[in-house]
């Protein structure tokens, strides 16, 4: 990642197209970016899975049952990974919310 960075520092000074100017400057911001989150410990602990997030609510047992239940259900009905991540991601933040 660093040496596409350093290879799109170097290209900037030569060019002199604005639109081609603007990629450049955001796929250097998002470059940058991607470097500090991978850098950032906690950034990357980020992924839980549906245990975790069960023990972290504190839920009774009967009710992480049913939860991991409902979300094992979930996964296998979404072919599409992001989508169903997308909708686990509003199923917890509900959660959160009421616990």
């Amino acid at each position: 990642m660093t040496q596409g960075l350093d290879r799109l520092r170097r290209r900037e000074g030569k060019c002199r197209d604005a639109d081609i100017m603007n990629q450049i400057k955001k796929v250097k911001n998002l470059g940058s970016t991607v470097k500090q989150d991978l850098a950032d410990p906690k950034l990357l602990k980020k992924a839980k899975s549906v245990a975790d997030i069960a023990t972290e609510l504190k839920m009774a047992p009967r009710t992480r049952k049913v939860f991991e239940i409902i979300m094992d259900s979930l996964q296998s009905h979404f072919i599409d990974a992001d989508e169903y991540h997308r909708v686990a991601g509003k199923i917890y933040g509900e959660l959160r919310k009421k616990y």
